[in-house]
């Protein structure tokens, strides 16, 4: 009797806690900054987030993972004055629950610039 409440005690325990997951993504930098940079000016850090929600892997709802999360950062950037982003660094984060209820976090770092005048 011990045994069969210790693994049910246990499979529940593993239900209720999903799986998450965090991968990296590889980072870009502006070609023409790394030719040109003194002629440029950072102007600060930026991030874009955006979320992918779906259940029973079917029923999605929420933005368009990378895409959303870089528009989002270019325009808090352009909203700073900047022209553009460099040194982009992205991360997705997963998280599952049974396979039931599925979400995807991205986000996108980078550092605004704006040209020297």
């Amino acid at each position: 009797m011990r045994v069969f409440l210790s693994l049910t005690i246990l499979f529940l325990s593993v239900l209720i806690c999903g799986c998450a997951g965090t991968i990296p993504q590889a980072s870009m930098v502006n070609e023409e900054y790394i030719a040109n940079a003194d002629q440029f000016e950072v102007i600060g850090d930026v991030i874009g987030m955006s979320e992918v929600t779906n259940l029973f892997g079917l029923i999605f709802w929420g933005d368009r993972g990378y895409q959303r999360a870089y528009q989002s950062a270019l325009k808090q950037a352009q909203d700073l004055g900047a022209e553009g982003l460099i040194c982009v660094y992205s991360d997705v984060t997963y998280f599952s629950f049974l396979g039931i209820y599925n979400l995807s976090v991205t986000y996108v770092f980078a550092k605004a610039y704006k040209r020297k005048e």
